[in-house]
C-alpha cells in the first residue's frame, strides 16, 4: 500500500559524498547519505518501563555551526567545520549531537545528561545510516556490505535473515547466524561497504557499540551501530564518539583505518575536545 509521509527538514543531516552531482540520465542526487542522529534514544528503569524518548519526530532544536574561525581564512589556517544540536527532553535529559568533518572524515560525538531525579537503568540509541540517494554504496545483491567476524569478514549475503523481515541484530560478541553453519562470532561495532567500483569503502562505527543493524530492503538499505549504556545516575553525563568514513582501497586498509581510530580517538572524552 502507498502511503505518503512528510519530514521537517531538522530530521536528517545529508551527508554529500565528494560534492554535489545527480545521477546519470536522473534528477535524483547520485552520492547522499543521510544520517538519523538520533533516529530515536531511550532511557529504561529496571523494570524495563520507558522514562524518556527522544525521536526524530520531536525535536525542537536545528543544527547550528558552532566554532567557524572565518577569519582564518585569511590567515590560511584550517577552519573546523562542526554543526552541533542541543535538547532538552522534558527536563530528564540534556542531549548534545556534535558532527565535526574534515577531508574524508566525519567524526561524531554524543553526550547526554542526566539531568532528572531518577536513575536510567538503561539507555539505548538508534542512529540511522541511510544509502538509497547515494547507488554506489546501495549494494543490491548484499554482497559488498561488511561485518568483521572473528574468522574474518562476513558479507550481508552471508547471514540468515529472518523470512518475514529484511533486516537483521548483530550483538557484539555473539555468534552471527551464517548460512553455511559455520561458527563466526562478530567481533568490531563496525560496517563496511565498497563502492560498486570497488576503490572506496565506507566505514561507520560507534565506539563501544551494543549491537550492528543491517536491513536489505531496497528502498531503506540502512545501518546502524548502535549503543546501550547502562546505569546511569542523576547528575551523570555519559559521552560517546562515532565516525564516518571513506577509505580509498581494499576492505583491509579500512578496517586498520577504523583500529587506529578505535586506539587513538575512539574512547568516550569529553566532547569539547572535537
Amino acid at each position: 500500500m502507498q502511503q505518503l509521509n512528510v519530514y521537517p527538514p531538522t530530521t536528517c543531516m545529508e551527508i554529500w559524498l565528494n560534492e554535489p552531482r545527480r545521477a546519470e540520465h536522473s534528477q535524483a542526487p547520485a552520492n547522499v547519505l543521510r544520517l538519523w542522529f538520533p533516529e530515536s534514544i531511550m532511557a529504561f528503569d529496571s523494570s524495563d518501563t520507558m522514562l524518556w524518548q527522544s525521536t526524530y519526530e520531536h525535536l525542537g532544536s536545528r543544527w547550528h555551526y558552532e566554532n567557524l574561525a572565518i577569519g582564518d581564512m585569511k590567515r590560511g589556517r584550517k577552519i573546523h567545520k562542526v554543526l552541533v544540536r542541543t535538547e532538552n527532553v522534558d527536563d530528564l535529559a540534556l542531549m548534545k549531537c556534535i558532527v565535526r568533518w574534515e577531508g574524508t572524515e566525519a567524526h561524531l560525538a554524543l553526550a547526554i545528561n542526566n539531568i532528572g531525579p531518577v536513575s536510567w537503568d538503561r539507555l539505548t540509541t538508534s542512529i540511522c545510516l541511510q544509502r538509497p540517494a547515494s547507488p554506489e554504496y546501495i549494494d543490491e545483491d548484499n554482497s559488498r556490505t561488511f561485518l568483521v567476524s572473528d574468522g574474518g569478514f562476513v558479507a550481508s549475503r552471508e547471514l540468515v535473515f529472518p523470512p518475514d523481515r529484511q533486516m537483521i541484530y548483530g550483538i557484539v560478541g555473539d555468534e552471527l547466524p551464517m548460512q553455511d553453519g559455520s561458527k563466526r562470532r562478530l567481533t568490531e561495532e563496525a560496517l563496511f561497504v565498497v563502492s560498486k567500483g570497488e576503490r572506496y569503502v565506507l566505514g561507520y562505527a560507534w565506539h563501544n557499540a551494543h549491537r550492528l543493524f543491517l536491513n536489505r530492503s531496497l528502498c531503506v538499505r540502512c545501518l546502524h551501530s548502535d549503543l546501550e549504556i547502562y546505569n546511569i545516575e542523576p547528575k551523570t553525563l555519559i559521552q560517546r564518539r562515532g565516525i564516518l568514513f571513506l577509505q580509498e582501497g581494499t576492505l583491509e586498509e579500512a578496517l586498520e583505518r577504523y583500529r587506529s581510530w578505535k586506539e587513538t580517538s575512539g574512547q568516550a572524552l569529553s566532547v569539547n575536545e572535537l
